[in-house]
């Protein structure tokens, strides 16, 4: 291995990655990005004769999925800020131009993160192992090196990896003591928080019930299994088949993750899948170069580093689960009268964020608690919901305690006149769908697959008069899930154009 180029390659990653975050907040013209695309194919396609390939499947594979991301997101018709026709097909087109060259991997970074925005928590992973591959050939140019092929598996390795330690530590130290967590966190209420946020909604309450309940007798070992799954990558790079094994158990981590709580890194999945094939062809004098007490120790070191100095920051994912649920709902009525949900698919491309907890700043009460299918950072308030054991008297008094008052006026105008302004585009026929119908199975997985409830969801069935905006409560006491509010906030009405 060369740790120059490693090293090198780590500098400019952290560069990179810092360059690319403040050009994605700059505000610029549709010219300068016309002018800024252009330039970077057209260096791609002089510079292309001159590289060529020596990870090419891997990293093509990775650029597809984030490309078939991309383009098969709806239009935004809600903000009407992304993912316009011209900045797909320039991802596309560098995707498809990585197919003869890897000197595309530089449009392609450009089109993905500062043109579309589209890097988040559950693709940046695979994103950044692009990043990491094209700096990385950069630095082997500049150091007149051939990049190798255990050179490279060190930095994705790295990376990879600590998408899994970051949490896995962050669990492990979440308590006052060491492995707290691990004994006193209670992972089965996470299936009730996610019917209440709409997966498994065909299921009837009293079965999700009881899955809860056989999930309960399964929690601390559950819990060991989640930390161990997510600790193992720490020993990725010390030998070859604890890095197999390591996949392996991350790839039935977040396959569990799903079936729980209908959250769906496929991304990852699929990027370690990926990896374990990989992996799995590596000629035995790469595997003897690449692992071994020296990588291991550098690999931890530059983990290490990233949580001080920001690399290409893997995300901490750390909490307590607790069984109080607070969400924040949204229906539309129909001109029949008929209320219809509006699940989260609806709202593509913001479904991540209409999956979550929005519009809790539409609630004007100081004794608001904010959370994502009960998630909670804070031991004394987890531990405060369970004591009152579903008691509305006992849980207002906590509420008084820690609740937090997020009302923001600016902010109900700014979604208000949104929302209004879609639903209106919607009843005038225009077309939210980027691919055509009969090509509607195309599109790419959905990260939260909160799709589900106990009314019918909303699917153009008529046009819209109102959206209404409500406050639902409920809380799992051990033996049933009941509702502890289920409040009408705002109605908006929509004005026929």
């Amino acid at each position: 291995m060369n740790w120059a180029t490693i090293l090198l390659s780590l500098f400019m990653l952290a560069y990179f990655n810092l360059s690319l975050s403040k050009i994605k907040d700059l505000q610029l013209s549709g010219k300068t990005k016309t002018f800024v695309s252009t330039a970077l194919f057209v260096v791609a396609l002089m510079v292309s004769p001159f590289l060529a390939w020596s990870t090419w499947p891997f990293v093509c594979f990775l650029a597809a999925l984030l490309t078939w991301w991309i383009v098969t997101r709806d239009k935004d018709l809600i903000l009407g800020q992304h993912f316009f026709y011209p900045e797909r097909l320039f991802c596309l087109l560098s995707t498809l131009g990585l197919l003869y060259s890897p000197s595309f991997l530089l449009p392609f970074i450009w089109a993905f993160h500062p043109l579309l925005k589209a890097m988040w928590h559950h693709n940046s992973m695979p994103f950044q192992i692009i990043m990491a591959t094209f700096v990385s050939m950069l630095c082997s140019l500049a150091l007149g090196k051939q990049l190798t092929l255990s050179t490279w598996l060190f930095l994705i390795l790295t990376i990879n990896s600590s998408y899994y330690i970051i949490p896995g530590l962050a669990k492990v130290f979440l308590g006052k003591w060491p492995f707290e967590w691990v004994l006193k966190n209670r992972l089965y209420h996470i299936l009730p928080g996610a019917w209440v946020w709409g997966w498994l909604g065909f299921v009837k309450q009293e079965k999700i019930a009881f899955f809860t309940k056989a999930l309960r007798m399964f929690n601390t070992p559950l819990q060991f299994f989640v930390v161990i799954a997510e600790l193992l990558p720490a020993f990725m790079l010390l030998d070859y088949h604890v890095t197999l094994v390591s996949l392996v158990g991350v790839i039935l981590l977040q396959i569990g993750v799903f079936l729980v709580s209908g959250i769906c890194f496929w991304e990852y999945i699929l990027t370690n899948i990926g990896l374990l094939v990989l992996l799995s062809f590596l000629p035995l004098g790469v595997q003897n170069e690449l692992f071994g007490w020296k990588s291991w120790l550098a690999s931890l070191f530059f983990i290490g580093l990233d949580s001080y100095i920001p690399i290409w920051e893997a995300v901490s994912l750390s909490w307590w689960d607790s069984p109080h649920y607070s969400r924040i709902k949204l229906t539309v009525t129909g001109e029949s009268g008929r209320e219809y949900c509006l699940n989260h698919q609806f709202m593509c491309p913001y479904e991540v964020y209409f999956s979550e907890t929005p519009f809790d700043f539409i609630v004007n009460k100081k004794s608001f608690l904010k959370s994502h299918i009960g998630h909670h950072t804070t031991y004394n308030l987890y531990r405060s919901l369970i004591d009152s054991q579903g008691d509305r008297t006992k849980i207002q008094a906590v509420k008084e305690k820690y609740g937090i008052n997020h009302y923001n006026s600016e902010k109900i105008a700014f979604w208000k006149k949104a929302l209004i302004s879609y639903f209106a585009k919607l009843n005038d026929g225009e077309r939210k769908n980027f691919l055509p119908k009969a090509l509607s199975f195309l599109k790419a997985p959905y990260s939260h697959y909160y799709i589900w409830d106990q009314m019918e969801a909303y699917a153009l069935q008529e046009q819209v008069k109102e959206i209404n905006i409500y406050h639902v409560e409920k809380f799992f006491t051990g033996q049933e899930i009941t509702t502890l509010q289920d409040q009408l906030i705002e109605t908006f009405p929509i004005k026929k154009q």
